[in-house]
């Protein structure tokens, strides 16, 4: 009722093409990430555990590793359920 299509913002992709909306890559039967974001959380991870052995794991990082993983579940738990522990694992010890 009363919407219209923003033919500016519509766009048709080719299945070939990642196909990014809101973040969230749909290609496939199943919901993903973009490889670089989850490069980035591992490398927050590594960070973090580095870190953690020199005693000093500030509480930014602990909630920026959390947000992350949280969000990361939410899109698709099973597919990154390594990285996923890996993250709680972390922030739990």
């Amino acid at each position: 009722e009363g919407f219209k299509i923003n033919k500016s913002k519509t766009r048709f992709l080719k299945a070939h093409n990642r196909q990014c909306i809101t973040g969230i890559v749909v290609n496939n039967e199943e919901l993903g990430v973009p490889k670089k974001w989850v490069k980035i959380l591992r490398a927050a991870i590594h960070n973090g555990k580095k870190e953690k052995a020199k005693g000093q794991l500030p509480q930014e990082t602990i909630r920026k590793i959390s947000g992350m993983a949280a969000w990361l579940k939410s899109v698709n738990a099973e597919r990154y359920k390594d990285i996923i522990s890996e993250a709680y694992e972390l922030i739990k010890s």
